[in-house]
């Protein structure tokens, strides 16, 4: 999706602007994209959600298509299908954070032709001070960080609880194994002892797998729109 990220620098980026992104024709390659906890609730009414577990890094993905390369909820126009949650993930574009150590710095994908120095919304005032609009964009970027770092502490929970398990569905009859994520076992979620149950339902990590396992019923949907 990002195809050339640089780091936004006040002295160089002074006359930078942001022209309106009228599609999402840049998210037509991806058939999966992580989401924050507070949008979970909605995109599992949409989309299938897995879990991420790399080392001691988690985190919830929202699956949009069977193969890597494809997104089916992307039409041609890059218009999303219509009444489906369109994530902050896609919604952030054409910015996104750059890592530096423990620093988080703003930046943007310079190959994004809405981004240019004549028209649209200006990152900087002249007097150099951030514009409003950049404001509101750091604003929305931190809001979507905390909720994926609290979507990290609630996935570690059920991995705590002992009821996360590898998954591999099958999909259009085998044709298409999506694999490589982790699911909640309903069999172990069941198992658990009350202390345990209490436990998950007080922080909210209960609510989290209830979500996940309603949102496997839009598998069935993604096979159909996938035939």
């Amino acid at each position: 999706m990002y195809k050339n990220v640089k780091l936004i620098l006040k002295d160089e980026d002074k006359n930078l602007k942001v022209k309106p992104i009228e599609n999402y024709k840049f998210a037509s390659q991806n058939a999966q994209c992580i989401v924050g906890l507070e949008e979970v609730f909605k995109a599992c009414m949409s989309y299938p959600i897995l879990f991420s577990k790399i080392e001691d890094k988690y985190s919830a993905m929202a699956l949009f298509g069977v193969q890597d390369g494809k997104n089916l909820f992307v039409d041609d126009d890059g218009k999303f299908k219509q009444d489906e949650y369109i994530p902050a993930f896609f919604r952030r574009y054409p910015f996104t954070y750059i890592k530096d150590k423990d620093t988080l710095h703003l930046g943007y994908d310079s190959d994004c032709k809405e981004v240019n120095k004549k028209s649209g919304q200006a990152l900087f005032e002249k007097d150099g001070k951030d514009s409003e609009y950049l404001g509101n964009i750091l604003d929305f970027m931190n809001k979507f960080q905390v909720s994926c770092n609290n979507m990290e502490i609630f996935v570690k929970q059920l991995d705590d609880a002992g009821v996360l398990e590898e998954a591999v569905t099958k999909i259009n009859d085998g044709k298409f194994i999506i694999k490589g994520f982790y699911r909640v076992s309903e069999e172990k979620l069941n198992k658990l002892d009350k202390e345990s149950i209490e436990k998950l339902v007080k922080s909210g990590a209960y609510k989290l797998a209830i979500a996940h396992l309603l949102s496997y019923d839009n598998f069935e949907k993604m096979a159909k729109i996938n035939k």
